[in-house]
């Protein structure tokens, strides 16, 4: 743990989001923090004459028994995790162990001068300064040890307190939480709260931290049964995560500072359900759908110069509606090197990649279908665009099949020949090796080396050609590798069309 205090949300304020009559409102609440006693710890484990029990004693008034099940002493991406136990400090036993080590020190250190001078005041003092000196190291150690205990004990205290002094739990309609785990560990309502706007509306903060590459931050607006996604972040930016897409209506990065973002989409979110539901609602949803299928459209009619442009892009207005989306970026500039070397590949790819995709929204959109009729267009034109494409799909593969066997096909020789070199290389290096075992100073070794290279041309020739079709095999196998991503795509675009349109 780094040796300073920890702000920010949930160290310094808790933002919670309130009803507030006929509307909702965040609000933060800040967190009484006993920042005086923390500072002062801190600025005894970088004090060379203080102990453990110095720190101890600065923050002694903040630790109890309590055990707390919070995050506090993580980052949300940690994984493997402990509640936050209390300090385990024993005061007198360790001033009684390191008073008893520096005596001994001090002792043997005296037993070294002359016996007229043992019993001297400076010398004593000289000798218990040397004694500590010796021991600081250990003692460091331990204070550093009690402090990165007690922060996180005093962060989870403070944070407890503010909960329960203004009541936070029962007044909130959700609060910036600190519970690990998700909706399985059932004894916290935090990670998976639901919240009825309405008998058709609701909305779901579901929350996984401290699990590593698991962890999660979701929020789910739930209309009528059906979760809303955002459809149109597929087609407005360049590259979208069809998972995170797919599992809810904002996916936020695991991170204290996204509960602020988390709280404003929440608080513009039902205060304009609560004044129209239902059209709020419609608009809602149609806004997404509609957002998709004009992306479609779009894509589905681009040439190379359209495509050449969309790489450029990077921002649109009303990018702000989905700050908070993980897994989307506009195009990088690595995007726009790949497209100068295969414009017509890249491309094509582009556009197959974003229309058959778009088959995973689908099982959705039906359900959709159901409370808006509208949609049963839109669920027809996906379809009939993906049957458009998927002969432009099943020709794109043959060719790539064919480089990609033409490149194995040159690199099975050079494989053979690379293996042939490497054997005649060993037999030589072998008598190198024979000569320089048991030369251990590095510049005899180094001149049995030099006289051995110039008797034998060979062993310099071999290994110079092992260097090149070494490199001569990497770069084949690196085409081969980005090749065979390539058609592992053109057959996933195939197989999603296959089984969304027959």
């Amino acid at each position: 743990m780094e040796n300073k205090i920890k702000n920010g949300v949930n160290y310094d304020y808790i933002v919670a989001l309130i009803n507030r009559g006929d509307k909702v409102a965040v609000e933060e609440f800040a967190i009484n923090r006993h920042y005086q006693e923390m500072t002062r710890a801190l600025e005894l484990l970088e004090d060379e004459t203080a102990d453990a029990c110095d720190v101890y004693n600065a923050i002694s008034k903040c630790l109890f028994s309590n055990l707390y099940t919070y995050c506090l002493a993580h980052e949300y991406t940690d994984s493997y995790i402990n509640p936050i136990s209390p300090v385990d400090f024993d005061y007198f036993s360790y001033r009684k162990l390191l008073n008893e080590a520096i005596e001994l020190r001090v002792a043997n250190k005296l037993k070294l001068l002359s016996k007229d001078v043992q019993n001297k005041r400076d010398k004593i003092e000289e000798a218990r300064k040397s004694a500590w000196e010796d021991l600081y190291y250990k003692i460091y150690k331990t204070k550093k040890k009690l402090v990165d205990a007690a922060l996180p004990y005093i962060y989870a205290y403070d944070y407890e307190n503010a909960l329960i002094n203004y009541n936070i739990a029962e007044n909130s309609i959700i609060f910036s939480h600190e519970r690990c785990g998700d909706q399985r560990n059932n004894k916290f309502r935090e990670n998976n709260i639901e919240h009825k706007i309405n008998d058709d509306i609701s909305v779901k903060i579901s929350t996984n931290f401290c699990f590593g590459s698991s962890s999660y931050f979701h929020v789910t607006v739930i209309y009528k049964g059906i979760a809303l996604l955002p459809y149109s972040v597929w087609v407005r930016y360049y590259y979208a995560g069809y998972s995170q897409l797919l599992g809810c209506t904002r996916s936020y990065k695991n991170k204290r500072e996204s509960w602020h973002n988390c709280m404003n989409f929440l608080e513009k979110f039902i205060n304009s359900a609560l004044q129209d539901p239902d059209s709020f609602i419609h608009n809602e949803v149609m806004y997404e759908i509609n957002g998709l299928i004009e992306g479609l459209e779009e894509i589905f009619n681009y040439d190379e110069e359209k495509f050449e442009k969309e790489l450029l892009v990077k921002e649109r207005p009303g990018d702000e509606r989905y700050i908070g989306i993980i897994g989307v970026w506009y195009a990088l500039e690595r995007d726009e090197q790949q497209y100068k070397i295969a414009p017509k590949e890249i491309s094509m790819i582009y556009k197959m990649e974003k229309i058959s995709g778009a088959l995973r929204f689908l099982d959705s959109l039906r359900k959709i279908k159901e409370i808006y009729a509208e949609v049963s267009d839109v669920i027809e034109r996906i379809i009939e665009m993906n049957r458009l494409i998927y002969p432009q799909v099943e020709a794109a593969i043959p060719p790539v099949e064919q480089e990609i066997r033409k490149l194995n096909s040159e690199l099975q020789p050079l494989e053979r020949r690379l293996n042939s070199c490497e054997l005649s290389f060993a037999r030589i290096d072998n008598k190198l090796q024979i000569r320089i075992k048991g030369v251990f100073d590095k510049e005899e070794k180094r001149k049995i080396k030099e006289t051995f290279e110039k008797n034998n041309p060979k062993y310099i020739e071999l290994r110079d050609l092992i260097d090149n079709l070494r490199s001569e095999k990497y770069d084949l196998e690196n085409k081969i590798r980005k090749r065979e991503e390539v058609l592992k795509k053109l057959n996933s675009y195939k197989s999603l069309i296959l089984k969304y349109t027959i």
